[in-house]
């Protein structure tokens, strides 16, 4: 059987308030730079603003890559007119609509958000219905309204959260300015259950399985036919004797209805969505599925990686989105794009890391097995930074 990329799905959630807890802003701050911290909250960009920066635009595919070249620049002092938060890949969810997804995704009570949490709208006028997000939700209060459970949406916790903030056991969650809730640690000594790694895991299943969601309802899809689920999230999700032992696969796969398929997560930084594609691929061509999906979740540790830099120039902080996808691989047919498995680079654990050895490595030796050249792609898909 031959492995061939059947459908894909870009999606993007837009976290200001959660931009705070990345990795370096978070460890600035908490080493006391309350400069930074100030100065994190005001430059902040509204939803709007998000939805309208090009390179956002080019991800959910409103734009092509090559559109880039002849925007305007710099690209976030010329947004795109009358953007919209919907493309031909995927869409660009608000912070209000993230919020209760990471309640859903939540299954310990981490969460806890006081009755007003989700009563206003800071996407207000914006296009931002998702009809995979609504699906997750609804999933969600079905599966905790039953007789002596309690319903997502009844949240009556302020006194809690105020205590548990003051206590240091929680870090508080904002909307606007506004205080609405809190993620909680789940253990008093054991950092792996610490609050900000545990809303870390959140994040990352959440945004996978939202993304996930999107590609089955755009694909019209049942959730029960997928059977295969690989996660190349960078999130090692674990508890207090396994860290990083965790499955978010399956725990992505369960969020999105998947509940006939199996799965496992494959770790390798910024590499893993190639590599998990290469064992999709793998595991279809050898017959063990007929069909498999990859897919990644945010990462909320690298919110802000920049930040300083952007601050210094007085320019608004780009790293305020969750990036998830999700890509669908099945049996050839329908003109869907072959894998090639045959001519995979390989990158070998002794070897130097240097572009050139890399490009050698993962480029030029495949493409030689294949009888090509570097010169004859026309393309290449390199990682960027925002």
């Amino acid at each position: 059987m031959i492995p061939a990329l059947r459908a894909a799905s870009n999606v993007l959630v837009h976290v200001p308030e959660l931009v705070r807890y990345g990795s370096k802003p978070w460890r600035d701050v908490s080493a006391g730079d309350a400069a930074l911290a100030g100065a994190l909250s005001r430059r902040l960009r509204p939803f709007g603003e998000a939805v309208a920066y090009p390179p956002n635009q080019v991800f959910i595919g409103n734009m092509t890559p090559g559109d880039l070249g002849g925007a305007p620049s710099p690209w976030y002092e010329n947004p795109v007119p009358e953007a919209s938060a919907k493309g031909a890949f995927g869409e660009i969810l608000s912070q209000e609509d993230f919020y209760p997804l990471l309640e859903a995704a939540d299954q310990f009570g981490l969460l806890l958000f006081g009755p007003d949490a989700f009563s206003g709208g800071e996407a207000a006028g914006a296009e931002t219905a998702s009809e995979a997000a609504a699906a997750l939700l609804a999933a969600s209060f079905r599966e905790r309204s039953g007789p002596g459970k309690t319903g997502p949406n009844k949240r009556n916790h302020e006194e809690e959260i105020h205590g548990r903030i003051e206590a240091g056991e929680a870090l508080p969650l904002y909307r606007g300015g506004d205080l609405i809730g809190c993620v909680r640690r789940d253990h008093e000594a054991d950092e792996s259950l610490g609050a900000r790694i545990l809303l870390e895991n959140l994040a990352a299943k959440a945004s996978g399985a939202y993304a996930l969601r999107h590609l089955l309802l755009k694909e019209d899809i049942a959730p029960e036919e997928i059977e295969y689920v690989i996660s190349c999230s960078e999130e090692a999700v674990g508890d207090r004797y396994n860290r990083g032992g965790g499955n978010l696969a399956k725990a992505i796969a369960e969020m999105a209805g998947c509940e006939e398929a199996a799965g496992v997560d494959i770790k390798s930084f910024c590499a893993a969505p190639v590599q998990a594609l290469i064992h999709a691929a793998a595991l279809i061509k050898a017959g063990v599925v007929k069909n498999a999906v990859v897919v990644g979740g945010g990462s909320l540790a690298k919110l802000g990686m920049k930040a300083h830099f952007h601050i210094e120039k007085e320019m608004p902080v780009l790293e305020d989105v969750l990036g998830g996808v999700a890509f669908l691989l099945g049996p050839e047919g329908g003109g869907a794009p072959c894998i090639n498995l045959e001519i995979t680079g390989r990158h070998g654990a002794g070897r130097s890391s240097t572009p050139q050895v890399m490009a050698e490595a993962l480029v030029r030796n495949p493409l030689a097995r294949a009888g090509r050249k570097i010169c004859d792609i026309d393309k290449y898909a390199v990682e960027l930074h925002n």
